[in-house]
């Protein structure tokens, strides 16, 4: 069995609880704090009145664990526990002859055992895709497009606002996911952070984004893009140090980063009236700003710089680096290209 959209699986477990779970789950999608969210909700369903304890939850990790020790949990025995999930994270670390260990599991799989497998991508023309969604269940969730996910997530703003008790003004939901760059960890702090603040009051409004501070950064984040489009460089290097001094984390600013050089793709690439479509609340003179920039920017520079953004965010994560220097580097060389 398989999913496109977490809704259909929510529905999904709703249904099956609490006696027809299946054995396996195959849980993917490229967005960690949804993967994440998601296994979390998974885990609750498979364990309704048990703990997520030690006895009853296990984790395991696929790029520090081996399959052999995955293979050893899953049939091991637990005294304190009449079911458990053994959960296997970064699952698209498996090697083909790894996946094909966890295939001959699937025959014989420990009823009173969960598998759930998180992945963030997954080759859907292997042996093990077709033999884990005719053994258990996938979701698979397709990545979005930037315009796709920010209006996913408004809607899911409103929603969320609602079911508190809280209206929101018109635009309000649009402005604080595009506040966080369509970042969900962020945006679920930023949201819990607004409920407080507004205490019984019942309405939402721009006012008390302003107060609290949602979207500050944002908006710094978008002068910084403005001087490296605009190639001040001097500039741009000391809105990043201003950023950062001010407790700004790398990723959050790449992400910004990223968001604006693929709306200038967009603008160098395609008529106004689709830059539009795409992006409703770019209009009159802030459209027209945009397209300009893209345009003297360059096709192939806003291209280039995607690559030199996703090669920032590998070192930020990997190489020890410090923060400043990983930064500095990539806007000397946004700038100059």
């Amino acid at each position: 069995m398989k999913f496109g959209n977490s809704r259909a699986f929510v529905k999904h477990l709703k249904e099956a609880a609490p006696d027809h779970f299946a054995s396996v789950y195959l849980l993917i999608t490229e967005d960690e704090y949804e993967r994440q969210k998601l296994a979390k909700e998974l885990c609750n369903s498979l364990l309704s009145g048990c703990p997520l304890d030690e006895h009853h939850l296990k984790r395991l990790d696929g790029s520090s664990h081996s399959v052999k020790e995955l293979m050893q949990e899953l049939g091991s025995f637990n005294f304190f526990a009449k079911k458990r999930v053994v959960l296997f994270e970064n699952a698209q670390e498996l090697k083909k002859e790894e996946a094909s260990t966890l295939e001959s599991y699937y025959a014989h799989p420990d009823p009173t055992v969960f598998l759930v497998l998180l992945s963030k991508g997954v080759n859907r023309a292997t042996r093990f895709y077709k033999q884990t969604e005719k053994t258990g269940v996938i979701l698979d969730i397709e990545a979005e497009k930037p315009w796709e996910k920010e209006a996913t997530l408004t809607e899911s703003v409103s929603t969320w606002f609602k079911n508190e008790g809280k209206k929101t003004t018109p635009g309000v939901a649009q402005a604080l996911v595009k506040s966080v760059n369509n970042d969900q960890s962020m945006l679920f702090q930023e949201m819990e952070k607004i409920l407080c603040f507004v205490g019984e009051r019942e309405e939402v409004t721009f006012e008390d984004l302003n107060v609290i501070g949602s979207g500050q950064t944002a908006h710094t984040a978008w002068q910084l893009g403005d001087a490296i489009f605009s190639r001040k460089g001097r500039e741009a290097l000391e809105i990043s140090n201003q950023l950062l001094n001010d407790g700004e984390q790398i990723m959050s600013l790449l992400r910004a980063l990223r968001s604006q050089f693929q709306t200038r793709l967009l603008g160098a690439t395609s008529p106004p009236e689709e830059v539009q479509s795409r992006y409703p609340y770019l209009r009159g003179q802030m459209l027209q700003k945009q397209i300009q920039q893209a345009r003297q920017y360059g096709e192939n520079s806003c291209r280039q710089g995607l690559l030199m953004i996703d090669e920032a965010e590998l070192l930020a994560k990997n190489s020890g680096l410090p923060s400043q220097t990983i930064l500095e580097k990539l806007i000397i060389q946004l700038a100059v290209q």
